[in-house]
């Protein structure tokens, strides 16, 4: 089924870390990206300096549980797992 995904707080992500993957998703539009959890605690006093020389800015949210935008990516693209294409249990 189509799906369009919204860079909110409650829609930002497709998939999660160590989350189950159930199907392969095609990028047909749009603006996404790669990102992955730190595990760093950011406080009142930590000073970020995450979005110099990027061209996406990384959101508040985002920042603030530690996750970092690895990789930015635009139009076409695809990404799933290998097990769901072949059928297979992971």
């Amino acid at each position: 089924m189509p799906r369009m995904y919204q860079p909110t707080v409650d829609d930002r992500y497709i998939y999660e870390e160590e989350g189950d993957v159930t199907e392969i998703n095609f990028v047909l539009k749009g603006d996404w990206a790669i990102a992955f959890n730190t595990y760093m605690v950011l406080d009142d006093t930590t000073e970020l300096k995450a979005n110099a020389g990027s061209e996406m800015e990384i959101p508040p949210d985002m920042m603030e549980k530690g996750h970092w935008i690895a990789q930015q990516r635009k139009a076409f693209e695809y990404f799933g797992d290998y097990y769901v294409l072949a059928s297979k249990r992971s």
